[in-house]
């Protein structure tokens, strides 16, 4: 279901995106995996994104870091850290945006 939700994110079609990831999400939550939990959060995050809702963006990518986190997935830590820095970035916030862009760096990961 994320992988459908992100190509209709590719295709343009939203609501259609959303309808499939947050299913997703649900399944994910219900049955405890929450490595794709994780995953559901950075397609929603993508998803407000590009539809230039940068807050509800942010607030997705924060909740893909905490899960990431505690996968300790330092791949997908930095990744998220970018995204958070982008969101930042756009809401005009360069002091967040550079720190979470630091911390991307700083991964070996990366």
């Amino acid at each position: 279901m994320n992988n459908i939700a992100v190509i209709y994110l590719n295709k343009g079609k939203f609501e259609d995106a959303l309808k499939y990831v947050l299913e997703a999400l649900k399944i994910n939550e219900e049955i405890g995996n929450i490595a794709w939990a994780a995953r559901n959060h950075s397609v929603i995050g993508r998803l407000h994104n590009e539809m230039n809702q940068y807050q509800e963006a942010l607030n997705s990518y924060k909740n893909a870091l905490k899960l990431f986190t505690e996968k300790n997935d330092k791949k997908a830590i930095a990744t998220s850290n970018i995204n958070i820095g982008n969101c930042y970035l756009n809401l005009k916030n360069t002091t967040s945006a550079i720190a979470h862009f630091k911390i991307a760096l700083d991964s070996p990961e990366l």
